[in-house]
């Protein structure tokens, strides 16, 4: 029930952010249109009016970036979510993501990709191309707007209610990242609030996991105690380091780590 309730908060900031996004850039206008195979225009479709096979086919065509903005609004919804995974969308999506360069493009990316994670269909076909990796490695670019980076962790946070990416996110060096971001960060900031929001999402069910990294959990563990010992916290980051905590407790290798930040914590006289 814990992670089904996740789940749903999860979703439902995606959705926020995604229809905020869709309002600011939905204004602008572009007069691209849709090339058929032998290069005319096809009944002249616009990027705001294409569906979801005439978007992707802009998108492998890089004819305009503007279709990623149009998937976005539309990956809002169950059925578009549906469609783009059936229509090879998801693989043509994490390529993007490799190669943008543009920091609003890749923003609708994440977020689009967000939204995708709902399915299991859809997360199997991200966790095949390996979007992890291609997550971690943009959030560990120092180059990209801190806009970009949050949009990174809520996809993050959403790829890691399922068991599979949670395994591939605990090994990689992205996690000592967030740890230090965490560390870095003010109890105003959202993006301390989304860092453990996350971590509560990759701690909440290792015991389905094989072979997890202990030095990504100390890191979690570490970086969440001195968060709450240095921070005054709102109500959320308290329940969310208390349910770190209580996660990180019920595998074995981190009990004795819990059991002393708790009594750290208690000699603070900071109650979780």
């Amino acid at each position: 029930m814990e992670r089904n309730h996740v789940i749903v908060v999860g979703g439902a900031l995606v959705g926020l952010v995604c229809a905020g996004v869709a309002v600011a850039w939905l204004s602008e206008k572009d007069s691209t249109t849709l090339k058929n195979a032998e290069g005319a225009a096809d009944d002249d479709v616009h990027w705001e009016d294409a569906n979801v096979y005439e978007l992707l086919a802009m998108l492998r065509d890089r004819s305009t970036p503007k279709a990623v903005l149009r998937l976005c609004e539309l990956a809002v919804f169950k059925e578009f979510q549906t469609q783009i995974g059936e229509m090879g969308g998801i693989a043509l999506l994490i390529d993007l993501l490799w190669t943008s360069h543009d920091d609003e493009t890749t923003y609708a990316l994440l977020i689009t990709l967000s939204n995708l994670t709902i399915h299991s269909t859809n997360q199997t076909l991200m966790h095949d191309a390996e979007i992890e990796v291609v997550v971690a490695t943009v959030y560990d670019d120092v180059s990209i707007s801190t806009t970009v980076r949050s949009a990174c962790i809520r996809l993050l946070c959403n790829l890691a209610m399922w068991d599979s990416s949670t395994a591939t996110l605990l090994e990689l060096p992205v996690i000592h990242t967030l740890a230090t971001d965490l560390l870095e960060s003010t109890d105003e900031s959202e993006w301390s609030t989304d860092i453990l929001q996350l971590f509560v999402n990759l701690t909440g069910n290792l015991s389905a996991i094989k072979n997890v990294q202990d030095g990504a959990l100390e890191s979690i563990l570490e970086s969440t105690t001195s968060f709450c010992l240095d921070n005054r916290l709102t109500p959320r980051q308290a329940d969310n380091s208390k349910l770190i905590l209580q996660h990180l407790s019920k595998h074995d290798p981190c009990q004795e780590m819990v059991s002393q930040a708790t009594s750290c914590l208690d000699a603070f006289s900071i109650q979780l």
